[in-house]
């Protein structure tokens, strides 16, 4: 009897150490075909990140955007204070 329990218990534990698949050393595509590139971003107020994929012409989109965001909220600081 003592044995039985050892044993399904050493069954039980190597089912329960078995992870998701291994991820394919593929590289991953977007839908045009371009490879995706995966960071590691830290949500805003929580110390967990999470993994996110996008492709190199949407994080140049999103470069662009932000610088865009920064010159146009410093053009319109300087126009409210008074400074060209």
């Amino acid at each position: 009897m003592r044995y039985t329990i050892a044993i399904a218990l050493a069954l039980l534990a190597g089912c329960a150490g078995t992870g998701p698949a291994a991820e394919s050393s593929a590289p991953r595509l977007a839908a045009d075909g371009s490879p995706l590139v995966c960071t590691r971003e830290a949500d805003v107020g929580s110390h967990m990140s999470r993994r996110v994929c996008r492709s190199e012409r949407e994080i140049q989109m999103q470069q662009e955007e932000a610088r865009r965001m920064i010159e146009r909220d410093s053009a319109q600081s300087a126009t409210a204070t008074g400074e060209n």
